[in-house]
């Protein structure tokens, strides 16, 4: 948000920004009304003009995009996905198959999957775990979308463990704090006794 903000401020409007810079609709809005512009794909930018892509991170190929229209590229990814994007680039070299666990359709995991597309395969749910088939089972690697349900991911990722015991996992989690947070927050609130939890935000956010 900050990085857009900052843009305005050094270039003028409009500044476009690919995908929800956040999902956040009020935060999307808010900074519409201060001259983004936000766009589905590069070829819809002027060339020479200024792209801020998301927090959820781009694929090689839309960097590529950019680059052909001669765009001015401010890259605002999220550190921690910029860090899965590195793992799968390693684990791409090694010849793996990643098992990425996340939601098929959500923009981090497109990004995701476009740094080795030929080579990660998404698990979205335990019965993908349990039925997913790989070319080597001796060379598989595991990456996820850092805004996941712990508890959800946990239980995919044993069965992934069981299933290939030289099974590649990255040397910290990928989950993000701030998401970490939130879960626990909820937790905690129910557990307190709150009846009802109303959750302020987007629904396609994760």
């Amino acid at each position: 948000i900050e990085t857009v903000v900052k843009a305005l401020a050094d270039y003028g409007a409009p500044i476009y920004v690919r995908g929800e810079l956040v999902h956040h609709r009020h935060v999307v809005d808010d900074l519409a009304s201060k001259g983004a512009v936000f766009v589905d794909d590069p070829s819809a930018v002027p060339e020479g003009a200024t792209i801020v892509l998301s927090a959820h991170g781009s694929s090689p190929e839309i960097y590529q995009s950019c680059r052909d229209r001669n765009l001015r590229i401010i890259a605002a990814t999220c550190p921690l996905v910029s860090k899965v994007h590195a793992e799968v680039r390693r684990y791409a070299k090694r010849g793996a198959t990643v098992l990425l666990v996340g939601h098929t359709n959500h923009d981090e995991v497109i990004g995701t999957r476009g740094e080795a597309p030929d080579l990660v395969i998404v698990v979205e749910d335990a019965d993908q775990a349990r039925t997913v088939e790989v070319p080597d089972p001796s060379n598989v690697a595991l990456a996820t979308q850092t805004t996941l349900s712990l508890d959800d991911m946990s239980e995919i990722i044993q069965i992934l463990r069981r299933r290939f015991p030289d099974l590649q996992e990255p040397t910290s989690s990928d989950i993000c704090y701030a998401t970490q947070n939130r879960q626990d927050a909820v937790k905690a609130t129910v557990t307190e006794g709150a009846e009802l939890v109303l959750v302020v935000g987007s629904r396609n956010s994760s």
